[in-house]
């Protein structure tokens, strides 16, 4: 091998170890090709070298061309020609360097996505693993029942990922221990895997006793993740207040120097006509509310813990059935008030010739009624979160004494007043008596279970019956299961009201913000602004004193406080519903903040 080779392959074999390995990509999209994404990266760096390199020899060209070089000789003609092949060459590297970090930081980012969701998913994995192992004795069946869970999420894709290894290569052990070294979560997932294997080889006993003690750890790292997280929303809220304080005060502090300085008033070119400085930042400080507002709810929704989130409702797929859900599923009432709500606005944009107003009485009267159908339903599915409990206490304790499961639900159901759950267990009961042939029993058993859950429609019934509905479709007996739920029942419901009681204080924040700040803006709008209408009506008398008299309008000035206050009022009632509740709560809040705002401006005469 020459010189001249030897100098390329070494180059070749550093270009390819900079582009990510097989390893590392397996740990950000394990179901992923390698082979394709080499090549596009591959693919990507030649394309974006080469365009951005011609793009640079380009602009170096007519740079020097404008700057006006005289080439006088070789001497000069070489060094242009160094230039423009050098910006060329800087051009190409930087387009190919982009590609290559574009894809390192796209593998990076799926690795830790991925990595937070096995963290998300694993303790309830765990405890569901607990579950199993009292009645399956076989790893690759406990794991492909843990996986057919869709409430595990990318962990049952891990263990889905060990029982497909186990199968290629013939031994559990060996598939397990590949899927430990591969996975992103190497400070959870991993030890857990390895410690698995360990307890398995000395006895049962050993490995149940192992999975009782990691599901009990795992929920205390779950609880410490929780209060992180409630200590990352504090400073989110803190943050929130200010960036809405700032701008009312921005806008206040413009329209009182408005008067001294003409360049406030002076008309500048918009995409809606021709509109002052003033005018330009007043609708800047409002949009800038409301994307605040917005982005606070969905960062605080997004860190809202497993236990909070809000119920996905089901959306009717018949005119008929949207009408007979609208007064208890808030999809359904959206639905309904999507046309007179736009009836609203057309009419009141016409009557009152008033954008703002128009929009903002027509939030109003659609928000409000869909936010009460959504509080109504998730106070009544608090109500049966409440008696979910006592429920499966009641049928753990006929269980445990030999009662058949269809007969300890019959019984129970007919003892015991369930209050709104009531209703959903007859049906239960009902259907668990169809039972006949005992070859079917388990698929009719686990059939009328998860129509209870969809019935009942809680998180809370998903995450409890669901498990139940999982174990016995997997093998576990209902005894074993039942006796587990007791526990994780009362601790799920507790974890959720204690949540909520937490996050009801950013209720408070946003409704006090809103508040503070209508207040604030009509407190100025009525006594500061009319302390300097005297001086804006006297014509040319203070020329000497600097003060441009009849510069701007303060009945501009108070329009403009209008739009920013009605702004924080969306953003304050957005921020407040998000905490607690669905989109249709925010909306909820919104609206009534809206509803304040315009009754203290409008009402009280202000503007």
């Amino acid at each position: 091998m020459t010189q001249r080779e030897r100098t390329q392959a070494a180059l070749a074999s550093r270009l390819r170890s900079l582009i990510p390995t097989r390893d590392r990509y397996r740990k950000a999209t394990p179901d992923g090709s390698y082979a394709r994404y080499r090549t596009a990266i591959i693919t990507g760096i030649w394309i974006a070298g080469i365009t951005v390199g011609a793009a640079g020899l380009f602009i170096a060209t007519i740079a020097l061309r404008r700057v006006g070089v005289q080439i006088t000789g070789p001497v000069t003609a070489t060094y242009a020609t160094m230039i423009v092949v050098g910006c060329g060459l800087v051009g190409g590297l930087c387009g190919a360097g982009s590609v290559l970090a574009t894809g390192q930081y796209w593998l990076r980012y799926r690795r830790e996505q991925r990595r937070r969701q096995i963290a998300r998913t694993l303790p309830a994995t765990v405890r569901y693993l607990r579950v199993l192992v009292d009645g399956i004795g076989e790893h690759e069946r406990r794991f492909g029942a843990a996986a057919a869970v869709d409430a595990h999420g990318a962990t049952g894709d891990e263990l889905r990922r060990v029982v497909t290894n186990a199968r290629l290569t013939g031994s559990f052990d060996h598939g397990l221990r590949e899927i430990a070294r591969e996975t992103p979560s190497h400070d959870r997932l991993a030890p857990f895997l390895l410690k698995y294997i360990e307890h398995a080889r000395q006895s049962e006993r050993s490995l149940r006793s192992f999975l009782t003690v990691e599901a009990r750890m795992q929920t205390l790292r779950e609880e410490r993740q929780r209060q992180r997280t409630i200590d990352s929303m504090e400073l989110i809220a803190e943050l929130f207040v200010v960036l809405l304080v700032l701008p009312a005060v921005l806008l206040i502090v413009l329209i009182v120097v408005s008067m001294l300085s003409p360049a406030l008033t002076r008309p500048v070119w918009t995409p809606i006509g021709s509109k002052s400085v003033l005018v330009v930042v007043g609708y800047a400080c409002a949009g800038g509310v409301v994307t605040v507002g917005c982005g606070a709810t969905w960062l605080v929704r997004s860190l809202q813990p497993p236990g909070l989130q809000p119920p996905s409702y089901s959306w009717p797929a018949t005119p008929r059935a949207i009408l007979e859900t609208a007064h208890r599923n808030p999809n359904s009432a959206a639905m309904v008030a999507v046309l007179p709500a736009l009836l609203i606005l057309v009419v009141l944009w016409i009557h009152t010739g008033s954008p703002l107003d128009a929009i903002v009485l027509t939030t109003v009267s659609a928000g409000v009624p869909i936010g009460v159908i959504s509080i109504r339903r998730r106070r009544l599915d608090t109500a049966k979160d409440r008696t979910l409990g006592a429920f499966i206490h009641a049928v753990a304790g006929h269980v445990r004494l030999g009662t058949p499961l269809s007969v300890a639900v019959s019984r129970v159901g007919t003892d015991l007043d369930h209050g709104p759950l009531q209703e959903d267990i007859d049906r239960l009961s009902m259907r668990l008596q169809f039972i006949t042939p005992p070859a079917n029993a388990v698929g009719v058993r686990t059939a009328a279970l998860n129509r209870f859950v969809a019935d009942v429609g809680t998180a809370l019934a998903a995450q409890s019956i669901g498990l139940l509905c999982d174990a016995i479709r997997a093998g576990s007996a209902p005894k074993t299961v039942l006796e587990t739920l007791q526990t994780e029942v009362g601790r799920l419901y507790q974890e959720k009201r204690a949540l909520q009681s937490t996050m009801a204080v950013y209720t408070i924040i946003g409704w006090t913000t809103g508040l503070l700040i209508v207040a604030i803006m009509a407190i100025i709008s009525t006594e500061v602004f009319a302390s300097f209408e005297p001086i804006e009506s006297v014509s040319g008398g203070f020329g000497a004193t600097g003060i441009q008299s009849g510069a701007f309008s303060f009945e501009r000035g108070r329009s403009l406080c209008y739009l920013v206050t009605q702004s924080t009022m969306l953003s304050c009632g957005l921020f407040a519903g998000g905490t607690t509740g669905d989109r249709y709560e925010s909306l909820f809040h919104a609206s009534l903040l809206l509803a304040i705002g315009y009754v203290v401006f409008t009402v009280g005469g202000i503007r």
